[in-house]
């Protein structure tokens, strides 16, 4: 283990020594000077990267996963159908100290995230040594992947710490120190395995390493090796027993349900670009380089450079083979594979500057290493600019990208007016305190967290749910549409439901639509309020549990009679974009005319009883319309009408009984001429 370490030292000492030992006069042109001034720059870095995440940590809006592990720490299980139970109990221990607020969980993960680059010293010194260490620990700071973590609750610097850790442990064990290190070892990796399934990835790391490597295999004889191995499966025992007594919803959703198993071969090119720009170029061909290097070292017995080596290459190859089959590979997943190899990174860049030809060149490569770090905090403070805005504010960002920001991270506490509105009709209504409901889990710990502590939401069951499997869940805390309506019928209830993008063109969220209209009755529809910049639309209902007629031919409030599917709220639309615009009218009467309105305006007629190949089946709750199922209309908006800026569009529509209806407006808006 002594080679790497010795070779390592030599790349990184600063280079003043080695010409003085080479008989050459000194000048001191390395970054930082001795070892003191680069712990002091690390820790000037620290500081001011905790003081930023700790500024965006109070900013940014409160994401959904946040509230779902929050919501589910406060229901202790073995294990969820999505994750293992380490991540929300310990939302559920920081909500019990400091209180039910985004920060009192948000505070305790960016402090675990800013432990990160001690656990990378802590893993590399016995690698590379100690400035080499200091160093590892620095670049972790300003790498993305591994520097972004701790702004918002999520696990991945969690991960992150407990694998610096544990092969930080295990490295020390395997050189035959104290019982202790095979504790921290088995510890860690337990501890990760408890928080998430993809830690299991770095057991196949360690497999590896222990059945094709010459030092590995050694560890078999090594009872410290098989305590920490004990000490692992205690951590992912919980996630076993849930999973056998739950038929493993976990391994069907990250397996199967979660995945699109699709053979593209462009697939992994898109992997390794994601993953240079995950980590910045520079610093993903220089971990590539050192890994290289180690690999080199490896070769002549350098056993802590094999270890990192087959943990960062079988985390990063395990995902790359994926990559021509999955679809849907998170960029984020390969992430670990970034803490062994990192290790390598401060060798490789002093490797690459050592090795120019000229005093000239070499200084230029010193340039180019010395302000790429600069860059990348620029770069990140770019990104995390653009996280704090475009989450939390959507309708400050610019129109071409906003599409990009998934309305899942808007926040909800905008519609508590509506729902406090709601509840007092639904009182008056039914002289009762209502209870709440909305469509599914996803919305549901977004009205529950950080909303009013003890808040009890009903998921209703939205299809969107069952890929995760949260309705299993949702069942298991009885705050699912059966248990309402088998514990709770005739109750007075308020229900906040999304609007759909595709309701009518999509059949699953018109059949779950459906199934709304016969689990309730004396519906009401209360308001419908839009979140700026007008994406997120949500609609509220009185009503009470039970105790509906089957909804066929007869009007449901939950099922518009007037549905637009293009354009779509907040569309942005071009002169390509300005015909063959769809929707739906019906009336028990009949639709004798649809109007289309651009701010209050009609501006064109809509084309009734048009139909199209491809399009889903009407649905047969609107069959209380004679001309059933023809309900389709297309039209056209005047390119004239449409001058830059937003728009308000509507649809008017005109029984044949003389009867009007205008539809809700929504935001659209045209482009300013190039």
């Amino acid at each position: 283990m002594t080679v790497g370490r010795e070779a390592d030292a030599a790349w990184l000492m600063p280079r003043a020594v080695t010409r003085e030992r080479a008989g050459v006069a000194a000048r001191p042109d390395v970054l930082f000077g001795s070892d003191q001034g680069l712990a002091t720059a690390a820790a000037a870095l620290w500081l001011g990267m905790s003081l930023w995440k700790l500024a965006l940590a109070a900013h940014i809006g409160v994401v959904w996963e946040e509230a779902h592990f929050v919501v589910a720490g406060m229901h202790p299980a073995l294990a969820y159908p999505d994750i293992p139970a380490g991540w929300p109990l310990f939302a559920r221990a920081c909500v019990a100290l400091f209180g039910w607020s985004p920060l009192a969980v948000r505070v305790p993960s960016l402090l675990v995230a800013q432990a990160v680059p001690f656990g990378i010293y802590f893993m590399a010194a016995p690698v590379v040594g100690r400035r080499g260490a200091i160093w590892a620990g620095l670049l972790s700071m300003l790498v993305p992947a591994l520097g972004a973590g701790g702004a918002i609750f999520y696990s991945e610097a969690a991960m992150q710490l407990l694998l610096a850790l544990m092969l930080g442990g295990l490295i020390r064990g395997m050189s035959g120190g104290q019982l202790g290190w095979w504790v921290l070892t088995g510890v860690a990796a337990g501890l990760g395995l408890f928080v998430h399934y993809r830690f299991a990835g770095v057991g196949l790391g360690i497999l590896g390493f222990v059945l094709a490597s010459r030092p590995g295999r050694r560890l078999w004889r090594e009872p410290g090796f098989w305590l920490a191995g004990a000490l692992a499966a205690a951590g992912l025992a919980p996630s076993v027993l849930y999973s056998l007594a739950t038929h493993a919803p976990a391994i069907s959703y990250h397996l199967l349900s979660q995945q699109a198993w699709q053979l593209n071969l462009i697939g992994p090119l898109a992997y390794v670009a994601a993953q240079a720009a995950l980590c910045t170029p520079v610093f993903f061909l220089g971990m590539a380089a050192g890994s290289v290097r180690a690999f080199r070292r490896a070769q002549v017995g350098d056993e802590a450079s094999t270890l990192l080596l087959w943990v960062g290459g079988v985390l990063f190859g395990a995902y790359a083979l994926l990559s021509p089959l999955d679809q849907k590979l998170a960029p984020q997943w390969p992430i670990e594979a970034y803490v062994p190899l990192i290790a390598f990174l401060p060798g490789a860049l002093a490797a690459y500057v050592d090795s120019a030809r000229s005093e000239v060149h070499r200084r230029l490569r010193m340039a180019l290493v010395g302000t790429g770090p600069v860059m990348v905090g620029v770069l990140f403070v770019l990104a995390s600019l653009w996280t704090a805005v475009g989450w939390a504010h959507p309708d400050r960002v610019a129109l071409s990208i906003r599409d990009r920001i998934t309305t899942d991270y808007e926040p909800f506490a905008q519609f508590e007016p509506a729902i406090a509105r709601a509840q007092v009709l639904a009182r008056q209504r039914f002289g009762a305190e209502p209870l709440l409901a909305t469509a599914g889990h996803v919305e549901a710990v977004k009205l529950e967290f950080p909303g009013q502590p003890g808040r009890q939401v009903f998921a209703l069951g939205d299809p969107r749910e069952m890929t995760a499997h949260f309705d299993i869940f949702r069942a298991a805390i009885h705050l699912d549409r059966r248990a309402l309506l088998a514990e709770h019928a005739g109750a007075a209830v308020v229900i906040l439901l999304p609007e759909p993008t595709y309701l009518y063109d999509t059949p699953a969220e018109t059949q779950f639509r459906t199934e709304l209209c016969n689990s309730f009755s004396d519906i009401a529809p209360v308001e419908t309020v839009e979140a700026s910049p007008g994406r997120l639309v949500m609609q509220t209902f009185t009503a009470r549990v039970g105790g509906a007629a089957p909804a066929i031919a007869r009007p449901c409030p939950f099922l518009p009679r007037i549905y637009v599917s293009r354009p779509k709220r907040t569309d942005i639309l071009n002169p390509d974009t300005l015909k063959n615009l769809s929707g739906l009218a019906a009336s028990p009467g009949g639709v004798a005319r649809v109007d289309i309105l651009l701010d209050g305006r009609a501006v064109s007629q809509g084309r009734l009883h048009q139909t199209w190949p491809g399009a889903p089946a009407t649905s047969p709750t609107l069959a209380y319309d004679p001309d059933y199922p023809k309900l389709r209309f297309t039209f056209e908006l005047p390119k004239a009408a449409l001058t830059p800026g937003a728009h308000r569009l509507a649809i008017r529509v005109t029984g044949r009984d003389g009867s009007r209806t205008v539809g809700e407006d929504r935001t659209i808006y045209a482009p300013r001429s190039r």
